[in-house]
């Protein structure tokens, strides 16, 4: 995918890209989300010439350029031994922040939702002088709350409310997500920064193979496995697929990582002996393999209750 919003980005002297969501997750070995992909696409952009900030807590950083475009690298292409490196690179820019440059009237671009519900990281912005620009990617855990873990929807009003009142700009992924947060400033009272919808564009990634990944039909269903996302009914409607038509019945190739509040899920996944040889759950799956899967796949089902973008479809 390519961020559209690249016109705007490119005539900023040196903005900063907050990482820090994209640095936890792959410390903790966790493979990319949809939002992760978007954040590691604007990290590709403007990795060479923006500066990396990082936070946690009360601890906030901007890193220097030269190791900003390190870190830049190691999120973009992640060895073995990824979380060494960062902490070391990060502590070793701890070392000489008393050198710091200032950043002050630079773009501050938070692409990962991380940071805003936090108080003490809007301060840190206005103490640095930043003019942060925020991406929404949806507002499902106040809209859709069902959904989400209990803690989200407290949680992203607090997040929605600090951007309204301390962006510079907003981006959004969708003209849906760019009228729901103008519906949700509208009700909260709180005046809309300027915004812009940045729709995602397709990323253009090679098969591993041409060969087809399973003889029979299948198709493919690719999310985060969360209630949102409606596996249980698609998995009910494959049980009844297999009782009607036996061994002829084509496969469901399930790709993505197992979520939150999903057990009726993994139980069919796991316990349903019509399903066994008819289902393939895949937590792990390179861009190459999906791409294989896809192109020899009879369709995509994307069953979901609610999206902000629904980047599988791209």
């Amino acid at each position: 995918m390519k961020p559209r919003s690249r016109r705007f980005f490119d005539s900023q002297p040196e903005p900063v890209i907050d990482v820090t969501r994209l640095v936890a997750r792959l410390m903790k070995g966790r493979l990319p989300t949809g939002v992760d992909r978007v954040c590691l696409t604007y990290v590709q952009r403007y990795a060479n010439r923006a500066r990396a900030a990082l936070h946690r807590g009360p601890f906030n950083i901007i890193l220097p350029a030269a190791a900003s475009r390190e870190l830049f690298a190691l999120l973009l292409a992640p060895p073995r031994n990824l979380t060494r490196r960062v902490v070391a690179l990060v502590a070793k820019a701890a070392l000489f922040a008393w050198r710091k440059r200032s950043c002050a009237g630079s773009m501050l671009l938070n692409i990962g939702h991380s940071g805003p519900e936090q108080p003490q990281y809007v301060a840190w912005l206005r103490r640095r002088g930043l003019r942060p620009v925020f991406m929404i990617h949806d507002v499902i855990p106040v809209t859709h709350p069902e959904y989400c873990r209990p803690p989200e929807q407290q949680r992203h009003i607090r997040r929605l409310d600090a951007v309204l009142r301390s962006a510079a700009a907003v981006i959004t992924n969708s003209r849906a997500t760019l009228h729901a947060v103008s519906e949700y400033a509208l009700r909260r009272g709180l005046q809309m920064p300027p915004a812009i919808a940045a729709p995602l564009a397709a990323a253009a990634f090679s098969p591993d193979s041409d060969q087809r990944p399973l003889t029979e039909p299948y198709f493919v269903m690719l999310s985060t496995i969360e209630p949102r996302k409606n596996h249980w009914m698609i998995l009910q409607v494959w049980r009844r697929l297999v009782e009607r038509h036996g061994a002829g019945a084509p496969r469901l190739v399930v790709v993505g990582q197992r979520g939150w509040e999903c057990e009726n899920v993994l139980d069919l996944l796991e316990r349903c002996e019509s399903l066994r040889g008819f289902v393939l759950e895949k937590p792990v799956c390179s861009d190459s393999e999906l791409v294989t899967y896809l192109r020899h796949a009879q369709a995509l089902l994307f069953p979901s209750f609610v999206e902000g973008y629904g980047l599988p479809l791209v």
